[in-house]
């Protein structure tokens, strides 16, 4: 739920401040900051865990970045669907 809702703030704010006056870039800035929230360490742990031979470990990861990335497309999406209104 946290991951959900950074993503949303992370893309509404720049969207907020557009609309008030303030010009930026929209796409740079949430592109900019999405890597922040990528679960690059999980993902790497899971293939480690996985190579080593603790399957349950390695996938129980692999399950928490697919659910991590999922969150963040959520969170972005809504905020884009709110844009869009």
């Amino acid at each position: 739920m946290n991951i959900i809702a950074a993503s949303f703030f992370v893309t509404i704010i720049p969207i907020l401040l557009q609309k008030i006056g303030i010009h930026i870039g929209i796409e740079k800035t949430v592109v900019s900051n999405m890597p922040l929230m990528v679960p690059g360490m999980v993902m790497f742990n899971a293939i480690r865990d996985t190579l080593n031979g603790n399957y349950q470990a390695g996938w129980n990861r692999i399950a928490e970045a697919l659910m991590i990335g999922a969150s963040i497309a959520t969170g972005t999406g809504v905020a884009l669907a709110v844009h869009l209104i």
